[in-house]
């Protein structure tokens, strides 16, 4: 089926939780692809509640309709859907600055939340995260989530700048260094996951060791 994610156009496969056929846990209908409901998850719609259990999937309508929500962790916090309502990330420490999202106070712990519009943080929870050893880390650009656009190959960075990938590879993703690309990519157990704005078409990622 064709890729219904605004900020998922990675194969759908790839996704984080994805699993084949069976019936939705919000709707009851057969679907032949569902996302499955972790811990942080919650069915929104037509009651919030949390996810059930934990086999429990949810079929790409529902999931685009908003009837579900899944925790999205972001270089500006963790964002839980009681965040993306309020339109603010749920913080990090020490948080100097935004990319020119406005910041809140730090909390007495020294949690600075960031601002973001709950349109944009609503669509971001409502879309599917990507499978990582570290963790996912979603990116921000031009005042939006960027687009997840998969795992990075050589040839995805040769093909981004042809006459320099190596500084291509340093340029796009937070924590490459150069001997990574020396020693090939490839071949390394590291993955790069790039992500893509859809303003300015600038391409960002970042590293993901196993």
């Amino acid at each position: 089926m064709s890729q219904p994610f605004p900020l998922f156009a990675a194969p759908l496969a790839e996704a984080s939780g994805y699993t084949g056929a069976g019936p939705c846990e919000v709707c009851g209908a057969e679907a032949d692809e569902r996302l499955r409901l972790d811990g942080g998850s919650r069915i929104v719609g037509p009651e919030e509640r949390p996810a059930p259990h934990r086999d429990a999937a949810v079929c790409v309508p529902c999931l685009r309709a908003g009837q579900v929500a899944f925790i999205r962790d972001t270089e500006f916090g963790m964002v839980l859907w009681e965040d993306a309502v309020a339109g603010r990330t749920h913080g990090v420490p020490d948080l100097r600055w935004a990319d020119g999202f406005p910041l809140t106070e730090p909390n007495e712990d020294g949690w600075v939340s960031v601002e973001i519009p709950p349109m944009v943080l609503l669509e971001l929870v409502r879309t599917p995260g990507y499978q990582t050893w570290q963790g996912e880390r979603w990116l921000f650009c031009c005042g939006s989530a960027m687009v997840y656009i998969g795992r990075w190959t050589r040839d995805d960075v040769v093909r981004h700048l042809p006459a320099d990938p190596e500084a291509a590879l340093l340029a796009i993703f937070d924590g490459a260094e150069a001997w990574m690309w020396q020693h090939g990519i490839d071949d390394l157990a590291i993955d790069f996951h790039a992500f893509r704005c859809r303003s300015c078409d600038r391409v960002r990622g970042h590293t993901d060791m196993s």
